[in-house]
């Protein structure tokens, strides 16, 4: 095929594609498919347990009421019955022993203890005697206190509010994490795609001079060695161009797998973000603002407080434990059910247990010695997981602040790297210069297109890295809701 109609098939080719071809923004893709990621709904599902489990607690702490009943309780057998003089006798029976109750339960979280309220109703049947009684409590109200045990009320009351925040920030922070992927594998679709064009125009350009050098080597004006090196650069070309529309399909596999399932090709072309002036970072202020709700660093507060409650627990299970149990209320049993009801006996319960240890071969040292270095060790991790933190923050604002200025400078290398490489072009094609001058010219302007492309991508990555390490919109300048 003539070279001339070759470079204008290519042309019309490319315009084709340029303009048939659909286009997105980075913005685009993130809202459109954020919420179809699995990540996105392990996410959703992780946070909606963890609030779950709070509210699961917050009931605890509300009175339970439960209605108790066995009905029939029915024996039909034989059993030994001792005699006056000491001997056995066996005697069937044939019995029924029903149960009727009702309960209420409230949890005293300054004490650790619980409140109960009782009704129950017993009947008693003896189908061998054809006889029946009755037994109830009206109301029975008391209360059980470990007077010198471990209060787990009183550590879930600090606990669990720190549990849901955590879970909180940890759903924010992961949404941003989510976003920053994306945000990775939209930039490797757009360097692949960059790559490509770059490699479709340096084909038309050797093209364009295998064809001209055609002509050139007939009038004798270049050498035979010039025009293979020509023709060798049109073939390298060729081989470029198809890997590079390797890597665009690839990473285009990538971002549709990760989007579950979307169906991006290349047919779609994205588009190359705008930097993005964000407002004046106040470091002390963002920092501040990031120690509060980074997710890490409040687990790591979460497992300080384990510490100390496990100190205590420890402390209270090697130690004297006392238990308080004290009941009031009315009972009695009867044939009618009407007595119980109506002319009851007062019933009165206490009592207090005590354990004290003796000897434990000191388990119970070794015991408060272990719980004692876990708390040791919760507060250095915290306090070197902060440290590590603020060193992060302040190096993605430092990345942040030097992308945008390298994004600044290197737009206009790319310009002037652009402007150089036609102007070597036309002055090859005057004989004016080499085609090696020409060559480097070519490599430097795609050199710098792509570096200019690389260097968008680490200043968007680095914006939603800081996004998610401090659950802060620097563009809106306030909090991500």
């Amino acid at each position: 095929m003539n070279k001339s109609i070759k470079l204008i098939i290519i042309f019309l080719s490319i315009n084709s594609i340029v303009f048939g071809q659909n286009t997105m923004t980075l913005e685009e893709v993130i809202n459109s498919y954020f919420e179809r990621t699995n990540a996105a709904k392990i996410n959703t599902i992780d946070k909606n347990i963890a609030t779950s489990n709070f509210l699961l607690y917050k009931a605890g702490m509300k009175p339970q009421v439960s209605l108790n009943f066995q009905v029939p309780n029915y024996s039909k057998t034989s059993v030994q019955i001792v005699q006056p003089n000491g001997s056995i006798a066996f005697q069937s029976i044939s019995q029924n022993n029903s149960l009727v109750g009702l309960q209420l339960l409230q949890a005293i979280p300054w004490t650790g203890g619980t409140f109960f309220a009782q009704s129950e109703l017993r009947r008693f049947d003896d189908f061998s005697t054809d006889f029946n009684s009755y037994n109830g409590i009206p109301i029975r109200l008391g209360i059980n206190i470990p007077v010198l045990g471990f209060n787990p009320y009183k550590w879930d009351k600090l606990i669990q509010p720190l549990e849901l925040n955590a879970a909180i920030s940890t759903y924010k922070f992961e949404t941003e994490n989510i976003k920053s992927n994306i945000v990775q594998l939209y930039f490797d679709v757009l360097i692949a795609q960059t790559a490509k064009q770059i490699a479709v125009t340096n084909k038309i350009s050797h093209i364009r001079l295998d064809t001209i050098a055609v002509e050139k080597f007939e009038l004798g004006k270049i050498s035979r060695e010039e025009k293979l090196q020509i023709e060798t650069g049109l073939e390298n070309s060729e081989i470029v161009l198809k890997q590079y529309q390797y890597d665009e399909v690839t990473s285009f596999n990538s971002l549709n797998s990760y989007l579950n399932g979307a169906q991006l090709d290349s047919t779609i072309k994205f588009v190359i973000p705008a930097i993005l002036i964000p407002a004046k970072i106040n470091e002390e202020e963002i920092i501040e603002l990031a120690t509060r709700n980074y997710p890490q660093l409040l687990r790591n507060k979460i497992n300080i407080l384990e510490a100390k409650r496990n100190i205590v627990q420890t402390k209270t299970n090697y130690g004297i434990r006392a238990n308080l149990y004290g009941s009031f209320g009315w009972a009695r049993g009867s044939q009618q059910i009407k007595d119980i009801y109506t002319q009851p006996y007062v019933e009165e319960q206490l009592s207090l247990t005590v354990a004290i240890p003796i000897v434990n071969w000191g388990s119970a040292r070794q015991a408060n010695l272990i719980a004692k270095d876990q708390l040791e060790m919760a507060k250095l991790i915290d306090s070197q997981g902060e440290t590590d933190f603020v060193n992060n923050i302040k190096t993605e604002i430092t990345l942040l602040n030097h992308s945008q200025q390298r994004i600044v400078s290197l737009n206009e290398i790319q310009q002037k790297s652009e402007e150089r490489y036609n102007i070597s072009n036309e002055r090859y094609l005057l004989g004016k210069i080499s085609l090696t001058d020409l060559n480097l010219a070519q490599q430097e302007k795609d050199q710098m297109k792509m570096a200019y492309i690389m260097a968008l991508r680490d200043y968007w990555v680095s914006l939603y890295e800081l996004r998610k390490l401090t659950g802060y919109d620097f563009i809106n300048n306030s909090p991500i809701k």
